[in-house]
């Protein structure tokens, strides 16, 4: 869910005064206790409080062919005594930063940035700043500070050995001396992987545990995932799996809020496969609406598979890694974790129109974005089984260079060819035009609403094209950094602007 529309109407005036919250966020795993603090609270001058116009928000940006994010963050300064501050707040907690325009009434207040504290300083005498790096960064591990267990499945690998009866392939059942290795989805599907004396391991679905004897139920016919079923003996290994599956929003959700099954409808993993944020952080509105809008292909559906056998360190290195692949990236965007999706300029709905008069100062623009080099003649998608590319043309500027991949054969194995299409379709355009990239401040803070690959409307007509034009009329961008300065009313845009056909003049 986004911001209330009467927040979304204060942004839109010229601010006189700026009011802050920053609250920290407690959940059944989290660091540090309930508290909050302010800019506006009355009381003796003992009392600590946020200093006025010391909130300081760092540029978010996208990389819109990887389809990577990197992330900002924020800092505020303190007066007064922190005692209770510190009493309450350690490295790692999270925080949500609120703000209020000309209102002080907390009613009226929407929170615009979440953070992990990552250190305190002193700036001055009696002023200590407080500094925070993105929320994103929460995606990195587990909220768990208890010992082994911060990474994502920490309690892996793990194995056991088939027992009692010995598989043969089209089994319903796998007999194991231990059931106590496997888990999966609550209502879901597991998988294990089993490695026959001879022959290659291959991998099997299961729905069930069962006991007397311990037993894998609802067992799959044949091997998963190109694998191919063979007999095991008693004694073979079998390893347990991670096995995380459904529409990319979904899977995200999943994995993001799940705990121990009570943190909203999405906490449906066993606890060690999510990193267990606060639901109220998550927007699942906003991700159940990617996979129902551009994430839909033209027939079927996108379904993407993760499998894990051992714990990863780094969180967030592994979503940006499998997101990216199908141009999905992870965002902040109007204070909840969200994740935008690429789409091609000419296409996708307007999220916003950014107009002449709107825009104070033309900082930078660049006739070719440097981050579009070399311009690709050609973009390919390859799934599990096949690949699928866009027809080449010959290049309209240099450098060339023949061929951008993306690569989903470790998640894409199912409807592939209308999955390949519609990553495709997305992902052509940054792949084969080059555009040009323009810095724009924006007076009034209406723009901290945009998130980084949110595709707008740019009516300007303060600089010339690279065709020798004056400027654009409701021309197709999308936004690829934001940086908010509130203290000056502003936000600074970079905006991409492609041509509307392959040819470098257009």
């Amino acid at each position: 869910m986004g911001w209330g529309s009467t927040f979304l109407d204060a942004t839109e005036a010229n601010a006189t005064r700026l009011a802050w919250r920053v609250d920290v966020v407690v959940s059944a795993s989290g660091i540090g206790d309930a508290w909050s603090v302010a800019s506006h609270e009355d009381g003796d001058a003992g009392e600590v409080r946020i200093e006025d116009g010391s909130v300081r928000l760092s540029s978010s940006s996208l990389d819109p062919r990887g389809w990577r994010t990197t992330f900002g963050g924020f800092s505020f300064t303190l007066l007064g005594s922190i005692v209770d501050f510190v009493a309450n707040v350690s490295r790692g907690s999270i925080v949500t930063l609120s703000l209020g325009i000309d209102d002080a009434d907390p009613t009226n207040m929407e929170i615009v940035a979440i953070g992990e504290v990552r250190n305190i300083r002193l700036v001055r005498k009696g002023a200590w700043e407080v500094e925070c790096i993105d929320g994103l960064g929460m995606l990195s591990q587990r909220r768990d500070r208890s010992q082994g267990q911060g990474f994502l499945f920490f309690d892996l690998p793990r194995s056991s050995v088939v027992d009692g009866t010995a598989y043969t392939p089209g089994d319903t059942t796998l007999e194991v001396l231990s059931t106590s290795p496997f888990n999966l989805e609550t209502g879901g599907t597991g998988a294990v992987r089993v490695t026959p004396t001879t022959g290659d391991p291959f991998i099997l679905h299961f729905t069930g545990i069962a006991a007397g004897p311990p037993r894998l139920t609802g067992v799959s016919a044949a091997g998963q995932y190109g694998t191919t079923a063979a007999a095991a003996a008693i004694l073979q290994p079998v390893e347990a799996l991670a096995l995380i599956e459904g529409s990319p929003g979904e899977v995200f959700t999943k994995i993001l809020t799940s705990r121990d099954g009570t943190n909203g409808p999405n906490d449906v993993l066993p606890a060690s496969w999510g990193l267990a944020i606060d639901s109220a952080l998550v927007d699942r509105v906003a991700l159940a609406a990617l996979d129902s809008g551009p994430l839909t292909p033209s027939s079927g559906s996108f379904t993407v598979t993760l499998i894990a056998d051992a714990e990863i360190e780094d969180g967030l290195s592994w979503f940006v890694g499998w997101m990216s692949q199908i141009g999905m990236f992870p965002v902040i965007a109007q204070g909840l974790i969200s994740a935008g999706v690429a789409q091609d300029t000419a296409t996708a709905s307007a999220a916003f129109t950014l107009e002449d008069d709107e825009i104070i100062e033309l900082l930078a623009h660049e006739f070719w974005d440097e981050g579009h080099a070399p311009e690709y003649q050609v973009a390919r998608v390859r799934t599990a089984a096949s690949f699928n590319e866009t027809t080449g043309h010959p290049a309209a500027t240099m450098p060339t260079a023949m061929r951008l991949l993306y690569d989903a054969r470790g998640i894409v194995w199912s409807n592939e060819t209308a999955v390949q299409d519609n990553i495709l379709e997305r992902v052509q355009e940054s792949a084969k035009r080059v555009p040009e990239r323009l810095e724009l401040r924006v007076q009034t803070l209406r723009c901290m609403a945009i998130a980084v690959g949110d595709v707008g409307e740019l009516t300007y007509t303060g600089t010339l094209r690279r065709n020798g034009a004056l400027g654009w009329t409701a021309a197709p961008c999308i936004v690829t950094a934001i940086t908010p300065e509130p203290n000056t009313n502003t936000v600074v845009l970079t905006v991409l602007v492609y041509p509307a056909t392959e040819d470098m003049y257009d």
